[in-house]
C-alpha cells in the first residue's frame, strides 16, 4: 500500500498533539498510577516514532531541526522495553520537546517548497 509522505507527517503531528492532550498537568508520578493513560502515551510514541521512521529520507535531510532520529529512537525504546519505561522520561519529553516538534512539522507542512512526493 503505497501513501503520501505528507499523511506520515500528519500521524506525527496527531500523535504529538495527542501526547500532550494525554498527558495534561500530570506528574510522572500520576502517569505511572494511571496505567491505561501511560499505555495510550506510549502507543502515541510508538505512531509518532514509526511515522518518522517512513517519512523519506530526502525530507529529513532538507529539515534539519526536526528530531527525527530521537522519535524513531523514543518508538525503538517502548517498542523493545516497554516494561522498563519512565514515566519522568515520558513527562519530560511530551512537557519540553513536543512542543517544538509541533511546531516545527506545522511550519514544515505550510511551507511551499515542500514537494508532493520525492523519489525514493
Amino acid at each position: 500500500m503505497q501513501r503520501q509522505f505528507k499523511l506520515f507527517l500528519q500521524d506525527m503531528l496527531t500523535a504529538a498533539r495527542r501526547l500532550i492532550e494525554l498527558a495534561g498537568d500530570s506528574t510522572p508520578q500520576e502517569l505511572d498510577q494511571q496505567q491505561d493513560v501511560k499505555e495510550v502515551i506510549m502507543w502515541n510514541f510508538m505512531v509518532l516514532g514509526e511515522a518518522t521512521r517512513i517519512v523519506p529520507q530526502a525530507i529529513r535531510d532538507a529539515y534539519p531541526r526536526i528530531a527525527w532520529r530521537e522519535a524513531a529512537d523514543m518508538r525503538n525504546r517502548v517498542a523493545h522495553g516497554y516494561f522498563s519505561i519512565d514515566s519522568e522520561v515520558l513527562h519530560h519529553t511530551i512537557h519540553n520537546q513536543l512542543p517544538a516538534l509541533i511546531r516545527d512539522i506545522e511550519e514544515m507542512l505550510a511551507d511551499p517548497s515542500l514537494p508532493d512526493t520525492v523519489e525514493v
